[in-house]
């Protein structure tokens, strides 16, 4: 999948999530102003969170060859440790 994509799927769930949230705490409410500051701030969040959350996704793990090597002596097998695959799934 394009990284577009997969940003478009997140803003989705996250904006799932935060109308989840209005609509059980606060759509029964009369504070007008808070459910508007709510709503408007549930979009910022979705927009930006998400953007955080793939590039925390797409950036490369890193193993330490030390706690490799300490792990196989424990008796974990090396599939475990096999390259990810990019996003592409090459």
């Amino acid at each position: 999948m394009s990284t577009f994509i997969l940003y478009l799927i997140r803003v989705v769930f996250s904006s799932a999530v935060f109308w989840l949230f209005y609509h059980l705490a606060l759509s029964r409410t009369t504070f007008f102003k808070l459910n508007r500051a709510v709503i408007l701030l549930s979009v910022v969040l979705s927009l930006t969170l998400s953007l955080w959350w793939c590039s925390i996704i797409l950036e490369k793990p890193v193993a330490d060859e030390r706690v490799i090597n300490t792990l196989v002596e424990a008796g974990v097998t090396p599939i475990a440790f096999a390259e990810p695959k990019d996003i592409n799934g090459k």
